[in-house]
């Protein structure tokens, strides 16, 4: 597998051993209950005075040295040779939990010598610094392309934000223009009664003709309340038949409410809150 062109990067043993403070290497060396193929112990020996900090810059080839210094330990670091199997998933996992770093190597011999390729690696905070690094490599390398992306990018978000900001220029104008659009002169009568009338329908009959209530000959008794009922609404009485039967009868009422409710407005409102969901969409 290759990254940009990058086939494999090479790892430093010398910047390793700066990085992790290589002191002393054992061979089958114990660390946490396991062996490891190499251990190397790592410390740090700083120069020390009374009455001040340590110094990380301290010479150890001073000759005075023995009189101001402190080791300082940094822990193990593990080497696993990978001839004839892996490490096993145990041993992987107990190193990482208690933050042993180590490097398991497959060595091969070329004609110029030996490489050795890392089959499994634990050295967290070291790829975070060597990402680094690889991130400047890259940048060099491959510049002009990258200037090329960057660009690229850049003219697509531009161009996004431009569509963007004419989206919300064109909404607020429809928003200001809806402010002076009186809804209620656009709704014809035909659907202000579609709009405005509740119907009571008798289930699975067919409707064939209308008649206003209050045109039907009734009992005396019963023309009081209908002359009432007139008063704020206007009532149909639907004639029609069952799909069983082809006989006549009342199957239902129509009730239009009266005219009190603000459809115009209503409309208006509905219309303004779109406007706005549009202008909030990403």
């Amino acid at each position: 597998m290759s990254f940009m062109g990058m086939e494999y990067y090479s790892l430093s043993l010398k910047e390793l051993a700066e990085w992790y403070n290589f002191k002393q290497a054992i061979v089958e060396y114990s660390v946490n209950g396991y062996i490891a193929d190499v251990g190397v112990e790592c410390y740090e020996l700083k120069n020390f005075f009374e009455y001040s900090e340590y110094d990380p810059f301290f010479d150890e080839d001073e000759s005075n040295y023995e009189k101001h210094y402190r080791k300082i330990n940094t822990g193990n670091f593990v080497f696993e040779v990978n001839v004839t199997h892996s490490m096993e998933e145990k041993k992987i996992l107990a190193f990482q939990c208690h933050s042993v770093p180590f490097l398991e190597f497959k060595p091969q011999q070329i004609e110029e010598g030996f490489i050795f390729t890392v089959t499994a690696v634990h050295i967290p905070d070291f790829l975070v610094y060597l990402l680094e690094k690889v991130k400047i490599f890259l940048s060099k390398e491959f510049e002009d392309e990258l200037f090329e992306l960057g660009k690229k990018m850049y003219e697509n978000a531009r161009e996004n934000e431009l569509k963007k900001e004419l989206r919300i220029e064109v909404i607020n104008q429809l928003a200001k223009e809806l402010e002076n659009v009186n809804f209620r002169q656009h709704i014809s009568r035909v659907q202000f009664e579609k709009m405005n009338t509740i119907t009571a329908q008798v289930y699975k009959t067919k409707v064939k003709t209308e008649e206003l209530l209050y045109q039907i000959k009734y009992k005396p008794y019963l023309l009081s309340s209908i002359s009432k009922l007139h008063e704020e609404y206007k009532v149909k009485v639907l004639i029609g038949e069952k799909t069983s039967t082809s006989k006549e009868k009342v199957v239902g009422f129509s009730f239009l409410l009266p005219d009190k409710y603000l459809y115009g407005q209503q409309l208006k409102e509905i219309m303004q809150y779109v406007l706005s969901e549009l202008k909030n969409k990403p």
